[in-house]
């Protein structure tokens, strides 16, 4: 195994970070960029790449049980003022659960896919509760989110108690001071 350079540079107002790994359990990235503190017209990168054992949130918070994999393919490049942020994550065999929540999320899979200004959920399938969940997300990076989210006859999602049963979508959008969710 190669000695390990894991070390950050600050030089002329700019952090960089070399190129380093982690390597764990289920785990295996690596990641490099550079940020320019003091001139915001030198341009940001951001690699990161390899996958993430999910049972690491459990260090975190002993109430939390979770498994699966996030999958990171995420080279970017570009001005704070026109970012050219590009790549994907994919969800595999994910499942979250927490002491204090009546449900959890079991066999969640789906793909983020970062783009210069969104970042969309291109598919994701999962169960809560016993019920299928499927839904696709478009949001501009930061401001504002949208998701739309498909509930079959059966299936039922604890609280909102609207949305239980419902063959409806629901469809839900917001920003960080205001939210709101209709039937569409």
């Amino acid at each position: 195994m190669p000695p390990r350079t894991d070390h950050a540079d600050y030089v002329n107002g700019v952090l960089t970070l070399q190129r380093s790994g982690l390597k764990g359990t289920g785990t295996d990235l690596q990641f490099e960029g550079s940020l320019p503190l003091l001139d915001r017209t030198k341009p940001v990168s951001l690699l990161l790449l390899g996958s993430m054992d999910l049972r690491i949130a459990q260090l975190f918070d002993p109430d939390v049980t979770s498994s699966g994999q996030l999958r990171f393919n995420i080279n970017s490049y570009g001005a704070r003022t026109d970012p050219n942020f590009k790549g994907d994550v994919q969800i595999v065999n994910a499942s979250f659960a927490m002491a204090d929540l009546p449900v959890g999320l079991s066999n969640g899979n789906g793909t983020l896919t970062l783009t210069p200004d969104r970042l969309n959920i291109t598919k994701f399938e999962g169960s809560i509760g016993g019920g299928k969940v499927t839904g696709v997300a478009d949001s501009p990076i930061i401001r504002r989110f949208s998701l739309t989210c498909a509930l079959r006859r059966g299936d039922r999602m604890l609280y909102p108690t609207r949305a239980a049963g419902s063959e409806r979508q629901r469809y839900l959008t917001g920003n960080i001071r205001r939210r709101c969710c209709a039937d569409r």
